[in-house]
């Protein structure tokens, strides 16, 4: 009886050391996904990176990624800077909370730090706001045997920030500025036309050509303003200006 309960106790501890050799080989593999801190102007398009640090495998990944809705607005993901091509799927969960997937090619794996996804939202707060961005129901797995199903991966996260900086202009300074600019141009309209108009210059009066016999005989047009000699056919008087008319 007493060899009978013997054996059963050796099976019971030989099964509880095979599962927990099982168990210690499934969290073989490990990753650690870290979310950037980030700061952004009201209004502008913010790119939040989400790091791997000391991945081994990586297979398929799938997590939420919790911010602040009143903040950040209208997030989608893509790549990050990883060379490995990768599938990515998101959709929003609910207000503040983004689902995100993950896929590694089949018969490949990630592994090492870089920048895996980023999440691109769109800024909404006011400057000086800021709100906490972490990573909740996170699991990961392996692809360490692409012929064996993949194992779970034991996952390490670390969260990030966003701040909402005041490189923005606000929108109400840039209404005040086109205003001022509209009035300032009226202003300017409104004195260009109530300036008085110059009165035109007076053309100086018309010379009529004279001529008469000179020292040697012959008949030389002058002008009949100034007295200076004049060539035949010229409009004006080289000497005074004066419009030279024939008489």
């Amino acid at each position: 009886m007493q060899n009978g309960k013997w054996r059963f106790a050796q099976s019971a501890l030989l099964a509880l050391s095979l599962a927990l050799v099982v168990s210690l080989v499934a969290w073989a593999s490990s990753v650690t996904l870290v979310v950037g801190s980030v700061e952004g102007a009201s209004g502008s398009k913010a790119e939040v990176p989400i790091n791997i640090r000391a991945a081994q495998q990586l297979g398929a990944l799938q997590m939420e990624l919790v911010y602040d809705p009143a903040i950040l607005d209208a997030p989608t993901v893509e790549k990050g800077s990883m060379p490995q091509e990768i599938t990515v799927g998101h959709n929003v969960v609910s207000p503040g909370r983004l689902r995100v997937v993950m896929n590694a090619p089949a018969r490949e794996s990630i592994s090492g730090d870089g920048t895996l996804l980023k999440a691109i939202f769109t800024v909404k707060g006011q400057g000086g706001q800021h709100c906490e961005l972490r990573l909740e129901q996170v699991q990961a797995w392996d692809n360490t045997k692409p012929d064996a199903p993949p194992y779970e991966m034991l996952v390490t996260v670390e969260p990030g920030k966003f701040t909402v900086g005041g490189g923005g202009v606000p929108v109400a300074l840039i209404a005040a500025i086109g205003g001022g600019l509209v009035v300032l141009l009226t202003v300017i309209v409104v004195a260009a036309k109530r300036k008085p108009k110059g009165t035109a210059a007076e053309a100086p009066p018309v010379s009529t050509v004279s001529k008469r016999p000179t020292e040697d005989g012959k008949r030389t047009a002058f002008c009949g303003g100034c007295g200076a000699r004049v060539k035949a056919g010229t409009r004006f008087c080289a000497d005074c200006g004066a419009p030279l008319q024939e008489s």
